[in-house]
């Protein structure tokens, strides 16, 4: 059983980084396609695209794999802020697929003929019942800042890639919650987000080849 358990962890251990990667690029993919223009939705839906939606959808989960990947990065140097980046992370998971998954409902709601203007109305109302996916979501925003300045602060780290990951936050929100210039901004965050793990992934590498 000990074996067993112990070949279970060296292939998620192998595999975790390229798992990590797979949410940031297909999201960046997913934002290329919007900002190219194809499956827009219309009126003030203008910022969803049913194609991304199913891009992002399929992606989502493995952001799970991203903040485990990130919190194991840091936790070389830094254990406990390495926990917190995980726990943050995993709390971010349920936002980042619900938002995606918004992209797809809306898409069927559109083409069965409900008005864009009213779902957007739905989905952009003041209510309590949205404060839970906030707190949630403010956990991904925490987890990313919380990756990025840690790796500053790491002897021997690339720490352009702890820049790129700290500022997709504030880009992300101009693009997708203040909709300013999303046509910049959203491919921006995303590919912040995909050259910055990409940095961790290739220095991880970098530091296994030479242990």
């Amino acid at each position: 059983m000990t074996n067993k358990s112990n070949q279970w962890s060296e292939t998620l251990q192998k595999g975790l980084p390229y798992f990590a990667l797979v949410a940031p690029i297909s999201w960046f993919i997913g934002s290329i396609i919007w900002t190219a223009g194809i499956g827009h939705l219309p009126g003030d839906l203008f910022w969803v695209s049913g194609i991304e939606g199913f891009i992002m959808t399929l992606s989502a989960p493995f952001f799970a794999a991203t903040f485990i990947f990130m919190g194991q990065f840091v936790a070389r140097q830094y254990p406990k802020a390495g926990v917190w980046v995980t726990i943050l992370g995993m709390i971010g998971v349920c936002p980042l697929c619900v938002i995606s998954g918004f992209r797809l409902i809306a898409t069927v709601f559109v083409e069965h003929g409900i008005d864009p203007s009213l779902i957007w109305k739905a989905f952009n109302a003041e209510s309590n019942y949205f404060l839970p996916f906030l707190i949630l979501q403010l956990g991904t925003f925490a987890s990313f800042i919380l990756t990025g300045i840690t790796i500053l602060r790491m002897r021997n780290s690339p720490k352009w890639a702890g820049i790129l990951i700290v500022l997709s936050i504030p880009i992300l929100v101009t693009g997708q919650f203040f909709l300013f210039h999303t046509e910049i901004f959203w491919p921006l965050a995303t590919g912040c987000w995909t050259l910055g793990l990409v940095g961790l992934f290739l220095h991880s590498k970098k530091l296994k080849e030479n242990s």
